[in-house]
């Protein structure tokens, strides 16, 4: 666990872990960690701290700007606050990047739409002309004579 009064090297683990496993879903759970981490950031131990701010950032939860931004204006080791900086940093680029992908892919949605009506535009001139050309003359083979009288096929 993370609770103080244990090994520094396991509770730095525990809290790897918890920000991995959290990072995958976005409930109740990803908040609860958050937030468990958020408190960490208060913790006597400087490894402790670190490794917080180093969960948070891998957590990739925009609502933990608040509380980097805490540690950067606090009055925290100088070390912590660059950290924070830089996890601030990443986690204020991924917010914007997943905008931009959100946007992307609705851009996406919106083109797919246009190249089905396109197609389906296409399909009724195609059919429209094919209703208006008079059908092709058929190109039977004709009958032709040999040398020596005999018919003979030629396309």
């Amino acid at each position: 666990g993370t609770r103080y009064g244990r090994n520094s090297f396991g509770r730095r683990a525990a809290m790897r872990a918890m920000a991995s496993l959290a990072s995958e879903c976005r409930d109740a759970s990803g908040r609860t960690v958050r937030e468990r981490l958020c408190e960490l950031l208060r913790d006597s131990d400087f490894r402790v701290q670190g490794q917080a701010i180093a969960s948070l950032e891998a957590l990739g939860d925009p609502k933990a700007c608040s509380a980097l931004s805490e540690v950067i204006d606090g009055g925290f080791d100088s070390r912590l606050g660059r950290r924070a900086k830089e996890a601030l940093r990443k986690l204020q680029e991924g917010e914007a990047q997943s905008t931009r992908i959100a946007k992307l892919q609705t851009q996406g949605d919106e083109l797919r739409m246009q190249v089905l009506q396109l197609r389906s535009r296409l399909d009724a001139i195609d059919a429209r002309r094919v209703q208006a050309e008079p059908p092709a003359p058929s190109k039977a083979p004709t009958p032709q004579r040999r040398k020596g009288g005999k018919k003979t096929i030629k396309p």
